[in-house]
């Protein structure tokens, strides 16, 4: 719990309708959309972005104020890039510049894009896994304080835990969907479709492999696969238990 002091009172009363939009949003992108859209307005900072990990690179999947080019040129880009967000997903703490020289000296990478003042950027972590990184930038310089940033911190807290909230209701939501489509099955090939169908989604796996086991010959045969090379099934297709 924090307690507001004099100009503080107005940060933390715009933090909790913050917590109320989080608390409203329903799926990652709402997460993100309000991260963005009500973290900014709760923060006066002038724009924000939202990105996640694809394939080894950081994706924007929302932002709110930024100029069209800026988003046409840092959509999607290698998370090994000295930038705000690079910076907080790699080393898995908050970034903070307060001046624009100051970004300049930190995040070269930006130097061409970099706001006129300060910007905080947040890795969003659950478990120790980072889901996602938001940026807010502001309109002139920003000197952080010691207690602003306490509240900072809890805000981009918040925002991870309601991404865990949603991603468990998205799992959940995926089960009681495999459940009644392996209810409607009739035949070992019709389970192992469901099942990598559903498999794959539910856990974002890049491949999937399914295996019927026979008792007479203690062998694993391969039922179905997603993701697999045509190569590589002939070689699995086969596997002799011990």
């Amino acid at each position: 719990m924090f307690t507001a002091h004099g100009g503080d009172q107005r940060l933390v009363e715009r933090l909790l309708a913050f917590s109320g939009a989080l608390g409203a949003a329903r799926t990652p992108q709402e997460i993100a959309d309000a991260t963005v859209t009500s973290g900014a307005d709760a923060l006066g900072a002038c724009t924000a972005s939202f990105f996640r990990m694809e394939d080894g690179e950081l994706v924007l999947v929302a932002q709110h104020g930024l100029d069209p080019r800026i988003v046409e040129s840092w959509r999607r880009y290698s998370v090994d890039l000295a930038t705000p967000v690079g910076v907080a997903y790699r080393e898995r703490s908050p970034q903070f510049a307060e001046t624009r020289d100051d970004v300049i000296a930190r995040f070269p990478a930006v130097t061409d894009t970099a706001p006129d003042g300060g910007l905080a950027a947040f890795p969003l972590v659950v478990r120790d896994e980072v889901r996602g990184v938001v940026a807010y930038r502001f309109a002139g310089p920003h000197a952080f304080s010691e207690h602003e940033r306490s509240l900072l911190s809890a805000l981009a807290a918040q925002a991870a835990q309601a991404l865990d909230r949603a991603s468990a209701h998205e799992r959940l939501g995926i089960l009681v969907e495999l459940s009644d489509a392996l209810s409607k099955t009739v035949s070992v090939a019709d389970v192992a479709r469901v099942v990598l169908e559903r498999g794959t989604e539910m856990t974002r796996a890049d491949t999937c492999t399914l295996y019927a086991f026979d008792d007479a010959t203690r062998v694993l045969e391969l039922v179905g696969e997603r993701g697999v090379s045509a190569e590589i099934v002939e070689r699995i297709r086969y596997i002799r238990s011990a």
